[in-house]
């Protein structure tokens, strides 16, 4: 389905195995479909908002709407791109990018899920690893950030694997109990660091990127990304500054016969919330 009143249909983030897309009318059926047939133990609630409670029905009926409802909520200025992702040729789950002011934050949230039958082999990496291909080459992000309970060690996995850091925690109310919910960060600093074998190609983007709420130019991206790399290089010299630091410090100790091991494990915080509707505490199941 193509149409030149919402371009964002003919978007393509593909893998060699993967495609990630807007579905039209037919491929959202298949998704709807895929949440209908599972996608967690239903002991297990992943989500902070409990949407896949119910029958398989009341699953695929509330994907539907959800999806329906990023396209009728979508603002330049605030959106949710919510992709089905095709594992050669098959529908097995749904990948999304939600911001706000991504011209002026560049950072966006990831929310994910994977059917059940398609789980534990190894497309929820892939998927999420396509997305941030996306976001930070095709789009300039600076930073992309994700959540998971802390008891989802599948989605908590598939973040360190990535090269995601801690971020804080939240207490969140699901199905009537307190949860705990690990907020995570990856910076384009570690996001380059990495070593990334996985090719992603993005097609169709040219005629999206006023419907995203950046200029309809090639050059803006490419000034974007020269910026994010600015950051970074800017980041990585502050961390050599800091090596440093802590190196002469460290000497200064020896010299005096003492060394103090008190530090901070990262520092808890308030977190904005994730994203909206029918996702995951960020990144539900892989």
């Amino acid at each position: 389905m193509e149409t030149p009143y919402w371009p964002l249909y003919g978007l393509r983030i593909t893998t060699p195995r993967l495609e990630l897309r807007l579905p039209d009318t037919a491929l959202l059926d298949e998704l709807a479909a895929v949440a209908a047939d599972g996608v967690h133990d239903p002991e297990f609630m992943p989500f902070l908002f409990p949407w896949t409670d119910g029958g398989p029905e009341q699953r695929g009926r509330n994907t539907l709407q959800h999806l329906l409802g990023t396209i009728a909520e979508w603002r330049p200025e605030r959106w949710t791109l919510s992709l089905a992702v095709l594992c050669d040729g098959k529908v097995v789950g749904r990948q999304d990018v939600v911001t706000s002011d991504f011209a002026v934050t560049r950072e966006a949230e990831t929310g994910s899920w994977l059917g059940r039958a398609h789980q534990g082999q190894g497309i929820g990496t892939e998927m999420r690893e396509a997305v941030l291909g996306f976001a930070f080459e095709a789009l300039g992000a600076h930073s992309m950030t994700s959540a998971a309970m802390t008891d989802n060690a599948r989605s908590l996995a598939v973040s360190r694997k990535l090269g995601y850091r801690p971020d804080g925690v939240v207490t969140a109310s699901v199905r009537g109990r307190a949860r705990t919910v690990q907020r995570l960060r990856l910076d384009r600093t570690d996001w380059e660091r990495r070593a990334r074998t996985l090719p992603v190609e993005v097609a169709g983007l040219e005629p999206c990127r006023a419907l995203l709420g950046l200029d309809g130019t090639a050059e803006a991206a490419k000034a974007a990304k020269a910026e994010a790399e600015r950051a970074a290089e800017t980041g990585r010299a502050v961390e050599t500054e800091r090596a440093a630091e802590a190196a002469e410090a460290a000497g200064r100790a020896d010299t005096a016969g003492t060394a103090d091991t008190a530090g901070t494990a990262g520092a808890a915080g308030t977190v904005p919330g994730t994203a909206s509707g029918a996702v995951s505490a960020g990144d539900g199941v892989a």
